[in-house]
């Protein structure tokens, strides 16, 4: 199984870690969609694959945010809830409180400086936009 670095909220939202491990779960067949059928051994393989989603989520996610899951699930034991019930209580918890004024300034205010390329600026525009 593949390692991803661990989950850095200076960095990144939680929901951006979470689809990157989407990624991970499509390469190593960990996906509900490898599994077609309906049937009691469909469902046995789902469940499966779930727990793996669960135990690759928090074995890659790094003991900090392991901790804050663990305390964002309780009294709930990690291994009693799904994958699905951790990532949307992340997801909510490491979700930062934007000012729509601010990030509609800053976007305004985001000129291209000297010696920036073009998609360099690009892409910040988008960033910024993404929180107006």
């Amino acid at each position: 199984m593949r390692k991803i670095e661990a989950f850095n909220a200076d960095k990144e939202s939680f929901a951006d870690y979470e689809e990157r491990l989407r990624f991970i779960f499509v390469s190593e067949d960990l996906h509900d969609e490898s599994v077609a059928d309906t049937d009691t051994e469909a469902e046995a393989k789902r469940l499966e694959l779930a727990t793996k989603r669960r135990a690759t989520l928090l074995g890659n996610c790094g003991s900090e945010c392991f901790g804050i899951l663990r305390n964002l699930m309780a009294p709930k034991k990690l291994d009693a809830c799904s994958y699905d019930e951790i990532v949307k209580a992340a997801v909510s918890y490491f979700k930062p409180n934007k000012n729509t004024i601010r990030c509609r300034f800053d976007f305004s205010n985001r000129k291209r400086k000297s010696g920036e390329s073009f998609h360099t600026y690009l892409n910040d525009l988008k960033k910024l936009a993404a929180d107006c």
